[in-house]
């Protein structure tokens, strides 16, 4: 098992999110040609989970639920009562309506839609309606079962994960730049972080011997820009490099004394 650490922020993983299946409880709706049927579709259980008292709701949901009939005994009219009217749309191909939820906070269990549909001219007695579940996206991880997807080695927390939510973005390497470069006496290196962590700051020369110490990872840096002025009347001419450490993440800018 490997040990990965981090600051406030986890590395990516290799995994894959999988929606539980679809149930159905068994009914019969009755009808005949041009009768118009209504199908509930209903969430059994809110998407959440409760840990000593508090409940954590799965944030930032993203998903598709896709109804498919038989277009031939059935003709789709509408979908009504949206638990998420402002995060939700509806769409329709011949055979199937897309019930797409986009970026939703607290879904609570209960009723998700109501189906409404006309009766054509059934091709059998009885019709089947089936439903699934894809496009399953959300920015939170939150007491979901991590299984890996392919041959990687399972991501295991102990006990309870401080982390509560964690959200997919690229971190990448702090961005550092110098001005001016080349110089001849006072210089400013900027860097901006999107991540709280100390920060690491070094001058090293072209033989990789540390020159100077500009930060020493004893302060946290907020996520944001900062600049740190220093000084080069005392470096002999020649190339050089920035050496930055934030976090786990590392970077080395050259810059060019001038005499």
């Amino acid at each position: 098992t490997t040990v990965v650490t981090g600051y406030g922020y986890a590395p990516e993983l290799d995994v894959a999110v999988g929606a539980m299946e679809v149930n159905f409880v068994l009914d019969t709706l009755g009808g005949t040609i041009g009768d118009t049927i209504e199908i509930p579709v209903m969430l059994d259980k809110d998407v959440s989970a409760s840990y000593n008292g508090i409940t954590y709701w799965l944030n930032g949901l993203s998903v598709d639920l896709n109804v498919t009939y038989n277009a031939r005994s059935l003709k789709f009219l509408q979908a009504t009562a949206l638990a998420k009217p402002d995060d939700m749309t509806v769409s329709s191909t011949l055979g199937t309506v897309t019930i797409t939820g986009t970026d939703i906070d607290s879904l609570s269990g209960g009723e998700l839609a109501r189906l409404q549909f006309l009766v054509t001219v059934p091709e059998f007695q009885q019709t089947d309606i089936a439903a699934s579940i894809s496009g399953f996206v959300s920015d939170s991880l939150q007491f979901l079962d991590i299984v890996p997807a392919g041959n990687t080695t399972p991501f295991v927390t102990g006990g309870k994960c401080d982390i509560t939510v964690v959200k997919f973005s690229t971190v990448g390497t702090p961005k550092i730049e110098i001005h001016p470069n080349p110089t001849s006496n006072d210089a400013t290196i900027t860097f901006r972080m999107r991540e709280s962590v100390p920060v690491d700051l070094h001058l090293v020369n072209s033989q990789g011997i540390d020159v100077r110490s500009l930060l020493d990872a004893t302060q946290i840096f907020n996520g944001g820009e900062y600049a740190v002025r220093f000084n080069t009347m005392d470096l002999p001419a020649g190339v050089y490099f920035v050496r930055i450490t934030a976090g786990v993440f590392s970077d080395t800018v050259p810059f060019v004394v001038v005499k």
